[in-house]
């Protein structure tokens, strides 16, 4: 009877810690059986991915802006005038002519038909030849050709790094090919004196280190006859949306297609939500995720038919969730990049991958672990070239 009671309490100690560690050591391809499936469910904390809240902040007050055809600038005048408030964009079609730069607690809210915010600007990608620094914070570009792009937001570029590795300016005199800009946002602190190409920054929207803001209701898109920059230039990205370093931002009912970049990009920042957000065909990436992001919600939204990836997954993302989304036929991954950098604590939940050119989702490792993630009921359908691969490169530990 001892000995019964001793095989039955070793068969419970190994009952847990095979139930513990097994997973963990699943070789690639795989399936991860029922009760781990239910095991891993138990200890996920869903409270942690109702946060944050998918809201506009209904305390600030309403403010009615009509379009001007004539005034680009109508939009920016109303954020600059105001401290806090909803910004409801009364008229079908408003103009730019430079990135929208919102700042905390202003939200911009087209009409419930959609209204249409489109960039005038034309794109401009070209080699810069020389730098001068004339101040703490105004430089001389002299570039290989002459470029319309005096009042514009430009971002300069160098060897060997991508992301956001560059350096925005704003062009304030322009004399053939001779450019002075003042430095707005160094964010990796780069030499200027050493970049090598200089990039037109029309993003549609701007945000750095603000919080409580957002959009919804809004189609972004550029301008007809714009001009496109050289695609074989591997060092121009462009985001149609920038949002860096910032705070419950939310995006809601937002369409980014057919943009000469990534759709949304992400850098840095917490607690911010997208839903219903519709990234298409643009050049890069559908979404951008990236540079430590904590506690992203990206739900019922369509990242589809985009160049790059459907979401990428940069950087440290960490506790994210991503649920009930079409990822359908990109042209390399539905998710790519993801665990390349240590990425931790995501939920990827009851999407929907189709037809995406390598992987459903691509996860891979290079010397970071990455553990805690969650993929559990998304309906994935096949891959249409060589690589053949729902979820590939997995490395378990």
């Amino acid at each position: 009877m001892i000995k019964l009671k001793y095989l039955l309490f070793l068969s419970l100690i190994l009952a847990f810690l095979w139930k513990s560690f097994v997973p963990l050591s699943l070789k690639e391809g795989s399936r991860l059986p029922f009760i781990f499936i239910e095991y891993y469910l138990n200890k996920v904390d869903f409270d942690s991915f109702s946060k944050p809240k998918c809201e506009l902040d209904i305390s600030l007050k309403n403010i009615f802006l009509s379009a001007n055809p004539a005034d680009d600038n109508a939009i920016q005048k109303a954020i600059d005038n105001i401290n806090s408030g909803k910004i409801f964009l009364l008229d079908s079609v408003y103009y730019i002519s430079s990135p929208i730069l919102l700042k905390s607690n202003v939200y911009l809210i087209g009409r419930n038909q959609g209204t249409k915010i489109i960039n005038r600007l034309n794109a401009v990608s070209t080699l810069v030849q020389k730098v001068e620094n004339i101040s703490d914070s105004i430089y001389i570009f002299i570039i290989e050709k002459k470029a319309d792009i005096i009042g514009q937001n430009v971002f300069i570029s160098f060897h060997n790094t991508g992301g956001w590795n560059r350096a925005i300016f704003k062009i304030i005199e322009s004399k053939y090919q001779s450019h002075k800009a003042k430095l707005i946002l160094n964010k990796s602190d780069l030499n200027v004196q050493n970049s090598t190409q200089i990039n037109s920054q029309n993003s549609f929207v701007f945000m750095n280190n603000i919080k409580n803001s957002g959009l919804k209701n809004i189609e972004f898109t550029v301008y007809t006859n714009q001009y496109m920059p050289d695609w074989h230039r591997k060092d121009f990205l462009n985001s149609g949306i920038v949002i860096i370093n910032s705070e419950r931002i939310l995006l809601h009912s937002v369409k980014v297609n057919n943009y000469f970049g990534e759709g949304v990009s992400v850098q840095g920042g917490s607690r911010n939500c997208f839903t219903n957000l519709e990234c298409r065909n643009n050049y890069s990436h559908g979404f951008h995720l990236g540079s430590l992001v904590r506690e992203s919600v990206i739900t019922n939204s369509n990242f589809s038919n985009n160049y790059g990836d459907g979401i990428y997954f940069c950087y440290q993302v960490r506790n994210g969730k991503v649920a009930n989304n079409t990822i359908v036929g990109n042209l390399e991954n539905g998710i790519g990049g993801f665990g390349g950098a240590g990425d931790r604590g995501n939920f990827i939940t009851l999407n929907l991958f189709s037809n995406n050119v390598k992987s459903a989702i691509h996860i891979y490792e290079t010397g970071n672990k990455i553990c805690d993630n969650v993929f559990i009921n998304n309906k994935i359908f096949k891959s249409n070239s060589e690589y053949g691969n729902l979820i590939s490169n997995n490395h378990y530990k």
